[in-house]
C-alpha cells in the first residue's frame, strides 16, 4: 500500500492539470477539488486560463492562486483582443503550451468526475500512454464514440474531448502545431483551419481528431463504471 502511494505521488508530480475556464463563480474551487480527489491528490501543476469571466469568478481564481491551489493563472481583461468565451480555443492551446510537466490532463470545469477513481487508475492509465496506438486516455462519457473493444474494461475511440483527456504534453503540442502551426505563430490572427470544418470554436479538439486520424491512433476509454467516470453538468 505504501509503495502504491509513493508511485501515485510520483506520477501526480509529473502531471499538469490544465483548463480554459469561463464562469462557474463560487463553485469553481469545489469543482477543482473534485478533480484533485479523482486524481488521488493535487497534481504537480494546476494551470487555469480564464476566458473573460465575471469579476466574481476571477476573484475566486485569484484567491485559489494565492492559496496555492492554482500554480499558473492568466486572467483576461475586457479590453483584450482575445477576450470572451468565443475565443476560448486560444486559451485551450495556451493552457497546454505553458504547462511544464511531461503529462497534461485537460478538463472543463463544467465536467465533473463522478465519486472518485480507482486507487490505481492513474498508474494504469499513464502506463497505457506508452502503447504505440494510444493518443490519450479519456472518460466513458462518450460511449457512442466507441470504435472497437480494447480489452476487458477498456475500448478504443477515434474521438478525444477537451472535457477530460490525459496525454503526454509532447503529444498535445505536436498535434496542435501539426494542425495549425502558422495560425498559432501568427498569434491566432490568421485563418483558423478549424473554420473549414465549421468548428472554429473547437480548434483544439479538431486538432486532436485530425492528428489521431493521420497517425492511426486512438483514445483509450474506460468502460463506464460508477467509480470511474465523468459527467457533463
Amino acid at each position: 500500500m505504501a509503495e502504491q502511494g509513493n508511485k501515485l505521488n510520483e506520477l501526480l508530480s509529473q502531471i499538469s492539470m490544465v483548463t480554459a475556464n469561463y464562469g462557474e463563480g463560487v463553485v469553481l474551487s469545489d469543482v477543482i477539488t473534485d478533480w484533485f480527489n479523482f486524481l488521488g491528490g493535487k497534481p504537480g501543476e494546476v494551470v487555469v486560463i480564464d476566458c473573460g469571466s465575471d469579476a466574481e469568478t476571477q476573484a475566486v481564481c485569484w484567491d485559489m492562486f494565492q492559496k496555492g491551489l492554482i500554480d499558473k493563472l492568466q486572467l483576461i481583461h475586457t479590453s483584450s483582443d482575445d477576450f470572451g468565451k468565443d475565443k476560448g480555443y486560444i486559451k485551450e492551446y495556451t493552457a497546454g503550451a505553458i504547462a511544464s510537466k511531461p503529462y497534461v490532463l485537460v478538463y472543463k470545469t463544467d465536467t465533473l468526475p463522478y465519486q472518485s477513481g480507482h486507487d490505481d487508475w492513474l498508474i494504469e492509465a499513464i502506463e497505457y500512454l506508452d502503447r504505440p496506438e494510444v493518443f490519450a486516455i479519456g472518460g466513458s462519457y462518450n460511449m457512442p464514440c466507441k470504435h472497437h473493444d480494447a480489452w476487458p474494461g477498456w475500448y478504443y475511440s477515434r474521438k478525444c474531448s477537451y472535457n477530460f483527456a490525459l496525454m503526454k504534453r509532447d503529444t498535445f503540442m505536436a498535434c496542435a502545431h501539426e494542425f495549425a502551426n502558422d495560425f498559432i505563430l501568427s498569434g491566432f490572427k490568421g485563418e483558423n483551419p478549424a473554420a473549414k470544418t465549421g468548428q472554429d470554436r473547437y480548434f483544439i479538439e479538431v486538432a486532436f481528431e485530425q492528428y489521431i486520424e493521420r497517425h492511426d491512433l486512438y483514445t483509450l476509454m474506460k468502460v463506464e463504471n460508477p467509480n470511474w467516470t465523468v459527467f457533463h453538468t
